[in-house]
């Protein structure tokens, strides 16, 4: 049976994605017309093999395409929805321009808080404000009192500035190393049982440290570390766990007031260097 379909050798046909060519051959001997194949050259010299449903005769209205109108349709519909946002991020802005009686504080501005030390406002409200302390802390704050705007003297001397300090490196770190450290680490935790010097304990308490530097940076390269040597790191430490009590977080106004001091105090963070906050029994 012959099927009469629309194209013919000849044609200038359109398609979908904007190009235009000349019909070389019509294919296929399928009853249905749908299922014919047309080869095209296109105006840019390259020939392809295309489904009649993707093609229209120069001229003639286009084809209907549900996948390209749903994503056209989605990309209308993620434009608007963007729009609507920006306007109503615009009319609330306007809104606190409009009542600037209610802002005690604004972007920009620096305030002194006790605790945290010297801070920027990074977001405003009338009662809540977002502030950005040192080394990028962030955290909402009520405006009233005990917050206010930081003075110059605030500024040159602010000892209450924490600044946490990050998970240490090892450059040079390797596998080989790290096996050492791990094996330094197994046998110093045995002698610390019934130890109290504390200089020696801030000493062992440096070797894992450094153990911690090696591992965080292996990691970090993503090198894959054989299991028995995690395991006797975690044995290791289990061990230091079960022969140690823990001591309380550091007291950071116990730090802050001790000695006055110009700049920020750093400290460790107990979740990341949970061995530094643990004392053998």
């Amino acid at each position: 049976m012959v099927v009469e379909h629309e194209f013919k050798v000849g044609n200038r046909v359109c398609t979908f994605w904007q190009r235009i060519g000349t019909v070389l051959s019509i294919n296929g001997n399928s009853g249905i017309a749908e299922l014919f194949t047309v080869i095209v050259k296109w105006d840019d010299g390259k020939v392809t093999t295309q489904c009649a449903t993707n093609l229209w005769v120069e001229g003639q209205s286009p084809k209907f395409h549900y996948a390209l109108e749903a994503a056209h349709l989605e990309h209308d519909n993620r434009l608007k929805r963007e729009a609507l946002r920006r306007q109503e991020e615009a009319e609330f802005e306007a809104e606190l321009r409009n009542y600037p009686y209610q802002l005690k504080y604004k972007e920009g501005e620096r305030i002194f808080y006790p605790h945290y030390g010297c801070g920027t406002v990074i977001k405003a409200s009338s009662s809540i404000v977002e502030i950005r302390f040192a080394k990028g802390y962030e955290r909402p704050l009520s405006t009233n009192p005990p917050m206010r705007h930081a003075t110059a003297e605030d500024e040159l001397y602010d000892p209450y500035a924490i600044e946490w300090q990050p998970a240490p490196e090892d450059d040079s770190a390797t596998i080989a190393s790290l096996v050492s450290d791990v094996d330094d680490w197994a046998q110093i935790v045995q002698g610390l049982v019934g130890k109290d010097n504390q200089d020696d304990i801030d000493h062992d308490m440096f070797t894992r440290e450094c153990l911690h530097a090696t591992l965080n940076t292996l990691n970090k390269k993503g090198v894959i570390i054989a299991p028995e040597v995690l395991n006797k790191l975690n044995q290791a430490d289990q061990f230091f766990i079960d022969n140690s009590v823990p001591l309380a977080e550091p007291d950071v106004e116990a730090i802050k007031n001790k000695v006055p001091r110009m700049g920020p105090v750093t400290l460790l963070d107990p979740k990341e260097f949970w061995y530094r906050y643990r004392w053998p029994k």
